[in-house]
Formats: structure tokens, sequence, C-alpha cells
């Protein structure tokens, strides 16, 4: 069904800008150890105390052992302050990588409790089985590039306004390249058809009004022709796994 039926009105173009962690209060950074150097690898969402939610090439993509990687909760700055945590363990979603992309999920689980308060919060999600319409405005936030073919990411949170593509339209373009699903949602810039894809921002959310509606799955780097492809959590509700 629609989300919101009266949710289709324009908006002026859209551009990057600085936003402040308190904006995006269940936003988290995946970290990974190169050598003795912690660097953001991809982005995640805050479910519990103890668990955040990526999607799984965050780590089957690299192969990142646990003891590798780290999470960053309850700041702005891209590898700074905040809290952070160990990973414990990984729970991908067992269908993941049976059909392309498809169940990209996966569920950390922290060796420590995070502190929720006002930097620090769980993250609403999209009820299952919600459509979101074509037109529909979004908001992406994470740290990668904020310039069409830009070659690095930001030190600064940044959020972005994008659009809801028709998905038919979608599949056509990456037709060949990647396997488009029900389950994933087409997004692009307002006055462009794409969006440049950056790896920094794998896993980031995309929100409206402040609740959890996908997670960035993959797109095409220095392109602005092809839009970038969300995995939709209004499908986790029927997500086989444990949180525990």
């Amino acid at each position: 069904m629609p989300l919101f039926p009266g949710a289709f009105a324009s908006a002026e173009e859209s551009i990057g800008s600085i936003a402040s962690i308190e904006d995006f209060p269940s936003l988290a950074q995946v970290e990974i150890r190169v050598g003795l150097t912690w660097v953001q690898q991809c982005a995640a969402s805050v479910l519990t105390n103890r668990h955040v939610l990526t999607t799984a090439s965050c780590y089957r993509g690299t192969e990142v052992p646990e003891y590798s990687s780290r999470i960053r909760a309850g700041t702005s700055d891209r590898g700074l302050g905040g809290i952070v945590a160990s990973v414990q363990d990984t729970i991908v979603h067992p269908s993941y990588g049976l059909l392309g992309s498809e169940a990209d999920l996966a569920v950390v689980r922290l060796d420590v409790y995070l502190t929720l308060g006002t930097l620090v919060q769980q993250v609403a999600i999209l009820g299952q089985g919600i459509e979101l319409p074509e037109g529909l405005i979004v908001k992406l936030a994470g740290w990668g590039t904020t310039v069409q073919g830009g070659e690095s990411s930001n030190d600064n949170l940044y959020s972005l306004d994008l659009t809801v593509h028709n998905n038919e339209n979608c599949m056509e373009q990456y037709i060949g390249n990647q396997i488009i699903t029900e389950n994933m949602v087409c997004v692009g810039l307002n006055y462009i058809n794409g969006r440049d894809f950056d790896s920094k921002d794998l896993g980031a959310p995309l929100y409206y009004e402040n609740t959890l509606i996908g997670m960035l799955a993959f797109g095409e780097q220095a392109s602005d022709q092809l839009p970038l492809i969300v995995l939709a959590t209004g499908t986790l509700s029927s997500v086989p796994v444990v949180v525990f």
C-alpha cells in the first residue's frame, strides 16, 4: 500500500548539508582496523543498546573478522569522539548472497552495552508491507562524499534529500549489472537521474520523518545517471534473525 498518499510534494534541488548527530542519534559508524589504524568502513543504525543493523556486505565484501571491527556511536565526526564498542559477533541474513544483494542484512552484537541518551538512540523502523511512492522526498545521512564524482569522504556528518524513483525504470537501468528486487528502493537526486555512490555510505540509513525506511546497498561510483539502491527495511519484520 502507498506510504502517506499526500507525500508527493516537489522539493527544491537537493544539496548535501552538514548535519549533527543530534538530528540522527541512531546513526553509527562501522570501523575496521587496517594495521594499527581504525578507519570508517560503513554506516549502521542502533537497534538496541547492544545491537546495530548494517549491511552484510559491509563485512562479507571485505571479509572483516569481528576482532578487527568496532562500532562508534554518538558523534558527528568520522572516526572521532562518541562511544566505541568492540564487535562480539555478527548475524548475517541466511538468504544473503542467493540473489544479488537481496537480504543484505546483518545484526551486529556488541561486547558492551551502549548508554542511550540524546546522542545515542534506538532507530524507529518502518512497518512491514508499506510501499514508498515514487516522488517521495527522503533523507540520507552519512559520511560519504557530497560531490558528484568525488574521491574522498567527509569527516563531518552530512545529510542529503533524495527522491524515490520508479523501480521498473531502475531495473531497466541496472539490467545485466545488478539485480533489483521488490525489497529494494531506487533513489536519486531531484534534478538528475542518479547519485554518486561512496562505499563509506554502505549501510547508511534512509529516513522519512526520522523513521528508517532503508539502508544503502549499492550504486555506481562517479555516476549521476544511475540511482542508488536501498534495501527497504519494511521487510525486516519477517527477517529470521535472532537478536539477543
